[in-house]
């Protein structure tokens, strides 16, 4: 369909049937009117990517090209080469949390996702994921993205690691869900919850608007912690925001619009993301969760969105030998209307993946609710880390 926003290319193509005698004669030609998107184009263009770098210190990392079990941060960061991906000049880089695997500490880092992701780091504006955390207070995270023993820099603030930017038409909240490692939590009057409110609200005449963290409320993978976030969402959803860009589950996943319910709300709803494919492992699903439209398990990737003044493209794009892709356009919302679905059960339990390609060291990951001590890289197969 002819999204409003977007700029079209009109291709006229005319089959003449030569009719009689008369060459001239078209009358009865077969005329087909073509409208695609213009290549290119000038609307900005965002990439966006979580669970990535592997530790230098890896068996699988070999110098960053990793191998079939994982490490795969320098095939993905590659799609981004020369500052553009499909023909589209990049103007924002998301990472979605869990940049540097296996403690976060500014040794990995530098060591690891400097010399892959680290190429656009102009144009980042990142988010922490558990695996900052295990480094207290996620200072090589900070370090890294802030400066040494800078306070303020393009990852936020070091007490709070949430922040606002804009891009072209588009609001872009940055958040913080590891709740228990900055004060107060992300529960309802937390002072991440009263800055998120705060912040749509002075930015409530924005066309568009676009959330992401690390930790999904919604999610089809076996990882857990996202829960948390559901008031978040609600401040979001009331402020009739768009699109919410999450990681942790080490998977591509794709949701229908929907209420932070769960409930399924094609005009108004908030369409989800989870884009856990960087580079770091891949992990199977669970049992299907309500309202997925696609996923994928196989594929390390990034997703680009184009963002038009009142609309959005994405587009899933494979890394190297990669096949799979998704793609799509909407336009934003400044209401909410549209049928209500069935409301989805939050607390329901997953059956086991039917497929894990890659066991993830570690201790289990609490989420936001609760943060590991930092840990020891034991044998390979000691256990299995949750995102």
């Amino acid at each position: 369909p002819v999204v409003a926003g977007h700029t079209y290319t009109l291709t006229l193509t005319s089959h003449d049937d030569n009719y009689g005698p008369d060459p001239t004669y078209t009358l009865y030609d077969d005329v087909t009117l073509n409208a695609a998107p213009a290549g290119g184009g000038t609307d900005p263009a965002i990439v966006t990517a979580g669970d990535m770098a592997c530790s230098p210190s890896d068996p699988d990392f070999h110098g960053g090209n990793g191998d079939s079990n994982g490490c795969q941060e320098l095939s993905t960061s590659n799609l981004l080469a020369g500052g553009s991906i499909l023909g589209n000049p990049i103007a924002a880089v998301l990472p979605l949390g869990d940049e540097q695997y296996d403690n976060g500490t500014l040794s990995e880092f530098t060591n690891s996702y400097a010399l892959s992701w680290g190429h656009v780091l102009g144009v980042t504006h990142p988010v922490p994921g558990n695996h900052e955390y295990y480094t207290s207070g996620a200072s090589g995270y900070y370090d890294y993205f802030n400066g040494i023993g800078t306070q303020n820099g393009r990852a936020g603030s070091r007490s709070q690691g949430y922040y606002s930017y804009n891009i072209g038409t588009w609001h872009i909240v940055a958040l913080n869900s590891n709740c228990a490692a900055i004060s107060g939590g992300c529960g309802a009057g937390s002072p991440e919850e009263n800055w998120l409110k705060s912040d749509l609200s002075a930015h409530a005449s924005s066309a568009c608007t676009l959330a992401y963290w690390h930790h999904p409320l919604f999610h089809s993978g076996v990882e857990t912690g996202g829960n948390a976030m559901k008031q978040m969402f609600t401040d979001l959803y009331n402020a009739n925001a768009s699109v919410v860009l999450n990681g942790h589950e080490h998977q591509y996943e794709r949701f229908a619009p929907q209420t932070p319910s769960g409930a399924l709300q094609t005009n108004g709803g908030i369409r989800e993301f989870i884009v856990g494919t960087g580079g770091r492992s891949l992990e199977g699903f669970g049992t299907p969760a309500a309202n997925s439209e696609v996923r994928n398990d196989t594929t390390y990737g990034d997703l680009r969105l184009v963002l038009h003044p009142r609309s959005y493209d994405w587009q899933f794009v494979p890394a190297a030998g990669g096949s799979f892709t998704d793609s799509g356009s909407a336009s934003c919302h400044t209401s909410h209307s549209g049928p209500i679905g069935a409301i989805r059960d939050l607390s329901r339990s997953h059956r086991k993946p039917r497929r894990q390609l890659r066991p993830i060291d570690g201790p289990p990951d609490p989420g936001p609710g609760g943060l590991h001590p930092h840990h020891r890289r034991g044998h390979k197969h000691h256990h299995r880390h949750r995102g």
